[in-house]
């Protein structure tokens, strides 16, 4: 997502609700390792836009562009080749609404857990990016330039997505799971799971409504 005045720095504005023109896209929906082969297998789909342009959502709760039907409905097109024991889910509607029309549709376990919320954003969540650059405008551009080390206030670092993220990733199950994301938990199983650096994982977009896979081997 763009930063304000400084469109080339990577930071985590990138976890706003529009994506920079220059953000490298990837392919996102390699196939998964034979279910044969003992593995966690996890395909992350982000949720639909959120109708909330140029707000700080973080994990607050805020509408969508399309109903939770029809992005239940395009996630379940997208992933008709699969088959998922359980559909995971943050407690956040844009997530929780659509993962629950899923895993109806599937007819298999629905599993929210707060572990899978988007990073908090503190007393920043639901203002808008251009009154925290107006009224805060040293700590907004300190958490530009340090965001690995510093959290806007009483929000969280990435760190610490991370920590919790990897603690469920640690007791996920071997097989085949479908989780409806937050980019921000989707870019922390980049660092955990395919090791990148949050540099690298905050620099690749994650498109809504489209699937991203992880897996891991287990001996």
């Amino acid at each position: 997502m763009p930063v304000r005045h400084a469109p080339h720095v990577v930071s985590p504005a990138s976890v706003r609700e529009h994506t920079s023109r220059d953000e490298k896209k990837e392919s996102h929906l390699p196939p998964f390792l034979p279910s044969q082969i003992r593995a966690k297998r996890v395909l992350a789909v982000r949720h639909a836009p959120t109708a909330s342009p140029g707000l700080c959502v973080g994990n607050g709760e805020v509408p969508c562009a399309i109903s939770e039907q029809d992005a239940a409905g395009r996630i379940l097109a997208s992933v008709a080749e699969y088959s998922f024991t359980c559909v995971w889910t943050s407690p956040v509607e844009r997530c929780r609404g659509p993962a629950a029309l899923i895993a109806q549709s599937l007819r298999v376990p629905l599993r929210i857990d707060d572990r899978l919320n988007e990073i908090s954003l503190g007393e920043w969540q639901l203002r808008s990016w251009a009154s925290i650059e107006a009224s805060e405008p040293e700590r907004y551009q300190s958490w530009l330039e340090s965001w690995l080390t510093r959290a806007p206030p009483g929000g969280e670092l990435p760190g610490e997505l991370l920590r919790r993220v990897g603690e469920w990733w640690n007791d996920l199950p071997t097989g085949a799971h479908l989780l409806v994301a937050h980019a921000g938990v989707i870019r922390a199983l980049r660092v955990l799971v395919d090791g990148k650096s949050w540099i690298k994982a905050m620099t690749v977009t994650v498109p809504h409504l489209q699937g991203e896979s992880f897996e891991q081997l287990i001996d």
